[in-house]
């Protein structure tokens, strides 16, 4: 494997001090980008989150939610790029999204010897991704193997700050 491309949706900073950040999610995700980074095969594509406007139906007040945009696209987009230039002849994509089905149809339709496989994070399976993919795997299954494919307990950036992992990915 030559490039392992990430698509994440990004954590924002807007996010720090709300509810997705109570637990610490914004600081686990930067110290996980920047240990990745580390590594020259990967390539990490962001999406993004956008604030959308909300009513609550009960109690009529408005706020403001973050919304995810981008990342299905990001996949897409490159997935057929990677395809169409024989940059690659597989895909792997760890997720259950089914808008990413119309890609993976048109993958195959193009290059029907491209093998597409979806791997589908814990109660997150799509039937119709399934039902395109040339093989899927349910990774609640294959907790075993994460544990043994950690991070190190820390590793330095270049810059020699320090980041250690998390405890509770142990």
């Amino acid at each position: 494997m030559k490039i392992k491309n990430w698509y994440p949706s990004n954590t924002s900073r807007h996010q720090q001090n709300t509810t997705a950040n109570i637990n610490g999610k914004y600081q686990r995700q930067s110290a996980f980008f920047s240990a990745n980074k580390l590594n020259k095969r990967f390539k990490l594509i962001l999406g993004s989150y956008v604030l959308k406007d909300v009513s609550c139906q009960i109690c009529h007040s408005d706020f403001q939610v973050p919304e995810e945009k981008k990342t299905d696209v990001n996949i897409a987009t490159n997935m057929i790029g990677d395809c169409i230039y024989e940059k690659c002849d597989q895909s792997i994509i760890v997720s259950g999204d089914s808008d990413l089905t119309p890609p993976i149809e048109f993958i195959k339709n193009h290059s029907p010897d491209h093998q597409v496989y979806v791997y589908f994070p814990p109660r997150r399976a799509g039937l119709h991704l399934k039902s395109v993919c040339d093989n899927a795997l349910y990774l609640e299954h294959w907790k075993k193997r994460f544990k043994t494919s950690l991070l190190p307990d820390s590793i330095k950036t270049k810059s020699g700050f320090e980041l250690k992992r998390p405890t509770s990915w142990v």
